[in-house]
């Protein structure tokens, strides 16, 4: 089968590739860097004992009826992928046009999925959300989310994950919310950790104090930036083998947009610095735990390793 999907609610698409997938292995394919018949070949030559693959194509937009850029050898090659006895997964940039002739050609195979964020009320996709993922949290809670992210299914999904780490997978509650400061505890982590990353150990110093006057809890900061720096490293780990940002999402079980923005966070960070300040990390964390360090100094301690 071919299934397409349109649509920039991006949590909704993956989970419905996600459910679509399931155990099989999925192989991510960008239209700009591969050759036609290579791809064939490697598609037609599947293994019928190893595990079964699910295609994932990138930067293709052939139900369109205006020309596009590929050329009628491409399409002969295309229409022959579309036959074999695969499941391919399409991500559309363009709504797709039912008369262009390849989806004609194929229509009996195809499924075409649009999901807009304008077209799912907001409340309905947390609602939802909470419930896939097996997540605790009194209704009251669930309101302030909802109010402090509307729209943002993205903003949402990581404060909802922040609350997890903080209360060790417990239910979340109104004082959970209001004690780690749900709308500005992770723009503060990046902006702090951007410095650390890029050596400005002075911005840094300055950043910190600043939150310290601000009467920020450094603790809290503390405690979910030590998780986001474990992450992180993962991160970089990850792409540093050249792996698609869906299968490093997969892999650590994350979103896909969550891999790109670290990606962009991590560009100017070398891997050994990044795994020096994880080991650094965690050898904090038990000093902080252990009654040992205060959460200042042990930022300090992180900011001039």
């Amino acid at each position: 089968m071919i299934y397409i999907y349109y649509g920039d609610n991006e949590y909704l698409i993956q989970k419905d590739i996600s459910d679509q997938i399931g155990q099989s292995e999925l192989v991510e394919i960008d239209f700009d860097l591969i050759n036609m018949s290579e791809l064939f070949a490697m598609m037609a030559s599947q293994d019928l004992f190893a595990t079964k693959k699910t295609y994932l194509f990138t930067n293709i937009d052939l139900f369109q009826v205006q020309k596009n850029k590929y050329n009628k050898i491409n399409k002969i090659w295309i229409n022959k992928i579309f036959n074999l006895d695969v499941d391919i997964i399409i991500m559309n940039t363009k709504k797709i046009n039912k008369k262009a002739q390849i989806y004609h050609d194929h229509h009996h195979q195809i499924v075409y999925k649009e999901y807009l964020q304008k077209s799912i009320n907001f409340k309905t996709q947390t609602k939802k959300y909470i419930s896939d993922q097996g997540i605790k949290i009194d209704q009251e809670s669930l309101g302030i989310l909802n109010d402090n992210f509307n729209e943002d299914m993205p903003g949402f999904m990581n404060e909802v994950e922040k609350l997890i780490q903080f209360t060790n997978y417990q239910m979340i509650n109104k004082n959970d919310i209001d004690q780690i400061g749900v709308t500005t505890t992770e723009t503060k982590i990046f902006q702090l950790y951007n410095f650390i990353f890029q050596k400005k150990q002075v911005n840094a110093v300055n950043y910190l104090n600043q939150l310290v006057s601000n009467d920020e809890d450094i603790d809290v900061l503390l405690l979910i930036g030590f998780k986001q720096l474990q992450k992180y490293h993962l991160v970089k780990q990850l792409s540093s083998k050249s792996l698609p940002s869906m299968k490093i999402a997969s892999l650590i079980e994350i979103n896909s947009y969550q891999v790109t923005i670290i990606e962009k966070e991590l560009v100017n960070c070398d891997l050994l610095h990044l795994s020096k300040l994880v080991v650094e990390a965690s050898n904090l964390d038990l000093l902080y735990k252990s009654g040992q360090i205060k959460s200042y100094d042990a930022l300090i301690k992180l900011i001039f390793l």
